[in-house]
């Protein structure tokens, strides 16, 4: 039999150990988070904001008109989209506890009222807030919330639908084709019906593309329409006030020249060159090239391989690349700003 005096210390080291195990904090459960679009539009204002925001699932708190603060769960809701679109997009927006007793209802969005919203096209039939995270959960991931403001004093029909649109390609040569497809939702969330939208508007900045077939369908030759090359944001609207629609999502497509440059162009490329001469600024060169469409944001036909060769057959010695537009895209691919420092 062992020696009670040996055991003791050993006892006693366990039951320490085993105190501190106890005394230890749990670790605290890590924060989850999604990113989803919010889109802000207004029957008589336009579009107040639109962009991605990420959320935490974490509570957040936020105040009534009537002055009584109130805590959400958390903030993966279409309120909590709301919350956290205002705090990047500088709008503001107010909640009213007074219309109905389960939720909060958004009362105003920069002062204007009159507002509803939809996720992924569909009408959810509850509360933005308490009424989502109770009956849906959290929002996913790529989620779009959309909210409309009919404004103020509004008495018409309460029936605008949401658009959206699709492209056939987000990069196109300067005399490419453009196609553009518009779809309207009907119906609740979360599986709203999207059918082919004709006869609607459709933007590439402040250029008027055309109007939709009946097939929802509006295909341009760009050049002919007007775009030059360059980056644009391209989305449907209403052509007319009968047309009961809401605005759609908005796509930004690349134009860029194939062959030739056009005077605009040349006169960037010869301002780039400056800029590199002068200052060695390729950041600086970079953007002027990208903003006339001389180059893309992207390589995406040169896989990973080839950079490194290009790297081993160049190196230091880029200036022998063959074009003076390569050379800056490589550096900046590179992750070269600047030949100065």
């Amino acid at each position: 039999m062992d020696n009670p005096s040996k055991l003791l210390p050993v006892a006693l080291t366990t039951t320490i150990i085993l105190l501190l195990l106890l005394t230890v904090p749990a670790a605290a459960p890590a924060t989850n988070y999604v990113t989803v679009n919010v889109r802000i539009e207004s029957l008589n204002s336009g579009t107040i904001w639109y962009g991605k925001v990420t959320l935490p699932d974490s509570s957040f708190t936020v105040t009534a008109t009537s002055g009584n603060s109130y805590t959400l769960s958390s903030m993966q809701c279409p309120l909590g989209a709301l919350e956290k679109a205002s705090q990047q997009g500088g709008f503001s927006y107010q909640l009213s506890d007074a219309w109905i007793s389960w939720d909060l209802f958004v009362s105003t969005i920069n002062n204007d009222g009159n507002i509803v919203y939809f996720v992924n096209g569909g009408f959810p039939n509850y509360g933005a807030g308490y009424g989502w995270l109770n009956n849906v959960g959290d929002l996913d991931e790529g989620d779009e919330v959309l909210w409309f403001i009919y404004g103020s004093g509004y008495t018409g029909s309460w029936d605008y639908k949401p658009l959206k649109i699709e492209v056939n390609s987000e990069r196109i040569p300067y005399d490419g084709t453009l196609e553009v497809t518009v779809k309207y939702a009907t119906g609740n969330y979360p599986n709203p019906t999207w059918s082919a939208a004709s006869g609607v508007r459709v933007k590439a900045g402040n250029v008027t593309l055309g109007t939709t077939n009946s097939s929802g369908l509006l295909r341009v030759n760009v050049k002919n329409a007007g775009l030059n090359p360059g980056s644009y944001e391209v989305y449907a609207e209403p052509a007319n006030a009968s047309q009961h629609y809401i605005r759609s999502n908005r796509i930004t497509i690349e134009i860029y020249s194939p062959g030739g440059y056009t005077e605009e162009q040349r006169k960037a490329l010869n301002q780039a060159k400056e800029v590199l001469d002068t200052s060695g600024n390729v950041a600086e060169a970079y953007q002027l090239l990208l903003s006339k469409g001389i180059i893309s944001k992207e390589l995406p036909t040169l896989p990973a391989s080839l950079y490194t060769k290009l790297a081993e057959i160049y190196g230091p010695n880029l200036e022998r690349f063959p074009s003076f537009e390569g050379r800056i895209q490589l550096l900046y691919a590179f992750g070269i700003t600047s030949l100065t420092g």
